[in-house]
């Protein structure tokens, strides 16, 4: 019988296999001749730096969420809490945009 643990350390080790052997299909199919074009917009090095790119705000989250939960407090608010801090950002710069110099971008993104 598995237990849940035993499970989890599967899927785990599972996952960390999958993740390598498509970081390695990726690298092979840019470094050789042996990708075609359709191979190489869904397994090249673009489409894995968007996919890093675009997983950054979710396992930013995610860790915050951990954190939270191991402190011993739940918060279902972390995506609202996100999606504010963004709306802000977004405000302000529009606002503030037409300033000189770069700093209402710093200002927005922090």
């Amino acid at each position: 019988m598995y237990t849940w643990q035993k499970v989890t350390k599967f899927l785990s080790r599972g996952s960390v296999i999958f993740t390598f052997l498509l970081f390695l299909l990726a690298v092979i199919v840019d470094q050789t001749d042996m990708g075609t074009v359709p191979l190489r917009v869904f397994v090249g090095v673009s489409a894995l730096n968007f996919t890093l790119r675009a997983a950054v705000p979710l396992m930013l989250g995610a860790m915050s969420g951990i954190l939270c939960e191991r402190s011993g407090i739940i918060n279902i608010g972390i995506e609202g809490m996100m999606l504010a801090g963004a709306g802000i950002g977004f405000v302000f710069y529009g606002l503030v945009g037409q300033a000189a110099g770069g700093w209402p971008l710093h200002v927005a993104v922090v």
